[in-house]
């Protein structure tokens, strides 16, 4: 009796688990690589699209993460949804599998995540995506 107790307990626990970790969004793999392609979207001569591989695993999966902290974007006025010059994807991958695909900057100055919610970027965001594309923060914006 004892031993089927143990077991029902043991697959109940691991049901919760698994019912828990479905309804987060977030698989639990953290992303070794970062694929960031860079479009401009003020010119009328569409310039090349400026592409960035980042294989530092640290510095990915830092940036993944400040990003699933980021607060949801408030709109505050039209001033926030002024259009950068320049948009980027970020393609995150485990190996050479895609994890999560988002934009930046596409809508206003935010984040918008694979599941269509949008984020304002943090000023840790911002430092971190910099640092890793080897820019400022002015040249990452275009302004």
């Amino acid at each position: 009796m004892i031993k089927h107790t143990r077991a029902f307990l043991f697959m109940s626990l691991s049901f919760l688990v698994l019912l828990t970790g479905c309804g987060s969004g977030y698989t639990g793999q953290e992303p070794t690589s970062l694929q960031v392609t860079r479009f401009d979207q003020v010119t009328q001569h569409q310039a090349a699209p400026r592409v960035w591989t980042v294989t530092e695993t640290h510095t990915v999966q830092q940036l993944f993460d400040e990003m699933q902290n980021m607060p949801m974007h408030q709109n505050q006025g039209a001033d926030t949804c002024a259009r950068a010059p320049y948009a980027y994807t970020l393609a995150f991958f485990v190996g050479t599998k895609s994890l999560q695909k988002d934009e930046l900057y596409t809508s206003c100055f935010t984040l918008t995540l694979a599941d269509g919610s949008q984020r304002d970027p943090t000023t840790t965001f911002d430092a971190l995506f910099a640092g890793m594309l080897h820019l400022s923060h002015k040249d990452v914006i275009g302004w």
